[in-house]
């Protein structure tokens, strides 16, 4: 939740967890260890929990698959945001210099480019 709420303060968008419910915390922080572990799987008892509801290639994957933005794309488009007359930085954009310029930035690391 920490990290979450982090990333939304810089969008205009509220962030809320409605199915996130203090019982249910509560509840967890009582259970035993090895039913958030077990045998190398993490979330253990809310894997067995969605069990009939999940394809079992879903549920017991270990691959962590990321939320890909569209940044990339969003910074391309607006390019022209970004371009200064005489080629001239404001300072709040100077730091992208040192890791390699806006172009070099938007193709290597887009999401670096953002922060």
């Amino acid at each position: 939740m920490r990290s979450s709420d982090h990333f939304t303060m810089s969008i205009p968008v509220e962030h809320r967890f409605p199915l996130l419910d203090y019982r249910l915390v509560e509840f967890g922080l009582r259970l035993p260890i090895s039913y958030m572990f077990r045998n190398g799987w993490t979330k253990y008892i809310m894997r067995k929990a969605m069990q009939p509801y999940l394809p079992a290639k879903v549920l017991w994957r270990r691959k962590k698959w990321g939320f890909s933005s569209l940044t990339a794309a969003i910074f391309k488009q607006c390019r022209g945001l970004w371009t200064f007359a005489g080629g001239t930085i404001p300072a709040f954009f100077r730091p992208c210099r040192k890791t390699g310029g806006y172009s070099e930035l938007l193709e290597r690391d887009p999401a670096l480019l953002w922060r």
